[in-house]
């Protein structure tokens, strides 16, 4: 069979393209491990792999490209490992390579049936049990309407020690535009759950969609208002090959670009325009590794491999300070956005250099929180260092002259924040007065 014969191969022949059909998908139980023959990363010195138990989600968001990409191929677009065959996995990686954490990046771990949901795990626990797997760690993601008390003990009983939740929108547009199928009340119930449960979870929230609202925005900072105390961010809904979202918006006249990035306009101009400024001001803080925003979740993630695997090296109030930093990380951003939602729902649109000079302005105060912030992750680092070795525990370094997580952001932000901050994202409108 010829290369382009291959389904689920598209190529392009003399300026036309070629589908050679959907690929088929196999029995997840039928492939064959991973072939890992490196040496295990680490956090902390705690060798880790990541697995999948499933593949697709049974969700269908209007901007998931995981819906679009499993929609593509034949077959159901959710399906799943058997426990016996995720255990075999585990088992392999737990032996060969000393693997303790397990870092499950399914993209739902979850079916909609919590029933079902606790027959899977507790099959799973009895087998890693079977095995004397009792020391390990996991990290899962899920959807909020997946969170259930009885489900997410069984879980914690196992080793989980971290979740990521799928916010998103907590705004009724957003809700109903992203396709969630979901309600605010059920964001609210997951991450109160999973507080009561001392389970540590981060999420992000699409502040910013095609149909945002100056009200829905508010809501949503509402909403990260309410849990500044867990690590977040923020960001716009982007537009991905192959989703509802994608077809919407060329239906309507709005999808700008092309496959290598499409973007589009809000309904609403003042939401666009606090979608450019917030883009402009918080770039290095959000959407960089070692930002901020990273560095928060990283920490508080550092925090509970310590805490589920040298708890001789943890204690409650070490906890409280961390989780105090993330409450100033997640207040800092709230009140800036806070700021930056009143100057865009007030400001004459026209006024294209007083909206550039704030934007500016704005730039520069998170610029000089993010220092601030940045200097607290190192005393707190080099802090968690220092309760390892006091205790004998082995900090791993990393390779010779490698900065630390915090030099490389510090560095960018004494140059980029400033006259030169990317204001170019800010067009001036027609009419536009200097």
């Amino acid at each position: 069979m010829a290369w382009d014969d291959v389904p689920g191969v598209i190529s392009r022949h003399d300026g036309k393209l070629r589908n050679a059909g959907k690929r088929p998908l196999p029995p997840l139980d039928d492939l064959p491990f991973p072939v890992r023959d490196a040496e295990a990363r680490h956090v902390l010195g705690i060798p880790c792999a990541p697995l999948l138990g499933s593949r697709g989600c049974y969700a269908d968001c209007a901007f998931c490209c995981i819906y679009a990409y499993a929609d593509s191929a034949e077959g159901a677009r959710y399906h799943r490992r058997s426990p016996e065959n995720i255990v075999g996995e585990m088992e392999r990686e737990y032996s060969a390579r000393g693997v303790r954490l397990f870092v499950f990046h399914d993209d739902n771990f979850f079916v909609p049936s919590p029933a079902r949901n606790i027959e899977r795990y507790t099959r799973l626990q009895d087998l890693l049990l079977a095995r004397g797997m009792d020391d390990i760690a996991l990290v899962i993601k899920c959807r909020p309407n997946d969170v259930h008390e009885e489900l997410f003990a069984l879980l914690k009983s196992m080793g989980m020690i971290r979740a990521y939740v799928g916010i998103e929108t907590n705004s009724d547009e957003g809700v109903v535009g992203l396709n969630r199928r979901i309600s605010p009340a059920d964001n609210q119930r997951a991450v109160a759950l999973l507080k009561r449960l001392d389970i540590y979870c981060s999420f992000n929230v699409l502040i910013f969609d095609p149909e945002a609202t100056v009200e829905g925005a508010e809501r949503n900072l509402g909403f990260m208002e309410r849990h500044v105390d867990i690590p977040f961010n923020f960001c716009r809904a982007e537009v991905y090959a192959g989703t509802p979202l994608e077809s919407i918006l060329r239906e309507q006249g709005r999808l700008r670009g092309n496959y290598l990035g499409w973007g589009y306009s809000m309904r609403s101009p003042r939401v666009e325009l606090l979608f450019r400024i917030a883009a402009t001001a918080f770039h290095g803080r959000n959407f960089k590794s070692d930002g901020v925003a990273n560095l928060n979740m990283g920490l508080r993630f550092d925090n509970e491999v310590l805490r589920r695997f040298y708890p001789d090296a943890w204690d409650d109030q070490w906890h409280r300070r961390l989780v105090e930093f993330s409450r100033r990380v997640g207040n800092s951003s709230v009140t800036m956005m806070r700021d930056a939602h009143a100057f865009a729902g007030t400001v004459d649109l026209s006024r294209h250099g007083e909206i550039k000079r704030y934007a500016i302005e704005l730039a520069r105060r998170v610029g000089r929180s993010n220092l601030d912030l940045l200097r607290e992750v190192k005393v707190l680092r080099l802090e968690m260092e220092d309760r390892m070795a006091r205790l004998g525990h082995r900090w791993p370094a990393g390779p010779p002259g490698s900065p630390a997580p915090w030099a490389a952001e510090t560095a960018r932000l004494t140059t980029s924040v400033g006259s030169t901050a990317s204001t170019e994202q800010l067009p001036a409108p027609p009419g536009a007065q200097p």
